[in-house]
């Protein structure tokens, strides 16, 4: 039995016509479970929290946090995460 790593499925499907890639994505993605409705653009209550942030970041712009910031304090919570 062959045994087919990410990495090897991956280099195989980009070698395939566009049309069949994009077959293969639609399939993948559709695969992947729904994130939950809080995430949704379309949630009032989301909008609204993003709405009430950036109302806060004009009125105090030095509250911003920087990605470098943002990622080690993941980093220290979570542990590295592979990509």
């Amino acid at each position: 039995m062959i045994t087919l790593t990410a990495a090897d499925i991956l280099e195989a499907a980009l070698k395939l016509p566009e049309h069949e890639r994009e077959q293969i994505a639609h399939k993948l993605w559709e695969s992947v479970p729904p994130l939950p409705k809080i995430l949704y653009e379309d949630d009032p209550g989301f909008v609204e929290e993003l709405d009430r942030r950036m109302e806060e970041h004009r009125r105090d712009p030095s509250t911003a946090v920087s990605w470098d910031e943002v990622r080690d304090e993941l980093r220290k919570r979570f542990g590295e995460l592979s990509s």
